[in-house]
């Protein structure tokens, strides 16, 4: 317990604080969760979308136009738009790829920019994979959309395999993106080792 009298005075008004912070959120996704609800997702927030009663993980294709019209209105606390475009992140949203990449060379802030490259990175097919690679090796774009880039290693190393592989080697002294490179390569390194010992042994018995 803390003896502070400054935290005793403090407590009650930091638990208001936080219900009427939970107020606000509740009240901003409203609109989105009765949009989802028309279409067959009746959800207590955004982010439960996409989940069963078991907790595993289900497709809502029917529900990606209703995200993305949200998302075009705009206008959402950071918090619900992060769970809004991160909704995003499927291969059922790549009918819309082009639209949230402007979105993302668009943003000016890194909590709307984040989510918008978890999206793309995640909806990303092999026709998107040289917008992938330029967004990770043009400069100017480095300096603009910095470590948001780090999502696209891996689409690049599963999408381009070995072109991918050969883009992210040489990325591995970037100041931003270095860390993350180093260790896709060595994911990979250990993946292929591991295969290698299987047809050896005879495969998995």
């Amino acid at each position: 317990m803390n003896p502070d009298p400054r935290h005793r005075r403090n407590g009650p008004r930091r638990i208001d604080e936080m219900a009427e912070y939970r107020a606000r959120i509740e009240e901003a996704e409203r609109p989105i969760l009765r949009d989802l609800e028309e279409v067959g997702w009746k959800v207590s927030s955004v982010f439960h979308l996409g989940v069963d009663d078991q907790g595993g993980l289900v497709r809502y294709p029917e529900a990606i136009p209703v995200l993305m019209d949200h998302v075009r209105r705009g206008g959402y606390p950071d918090v619900i738009f992060d769970g809004i475009v991160s909704r995003l992140a499927t291969k059922d949203a790549a009918p819309y790829w082009d639209e949230l990449k402007e979105m993302y060379l668009a943003a000016r802030r890194g909590p709307i920019r984040e989510p918008l490259a978890i999206a793309l990175a995640g909806a990303a097919t092999k026709e998107h994979l040289d917008d992938l690679i330029w967004f990770v090796t043009d400069k100017k774009l480095a300096r603009r959309l910095g470590e948001s880039r780090i999502f696209f290693l891996q689409p690049i190393k599963l999408l381009g395999r070995d072109r991918g592989l050969d883009v992210i080697e040489a990325l591995v002294d970037d100041p931003q993106l270095g860390v993350e490179a180093t260790e896709q390569l060595r994911r990979s390194k250990r993946g292929r080792a591991q295969k290698r010992a299987s047809r050896h042994s005879g495969g998995p018995r």
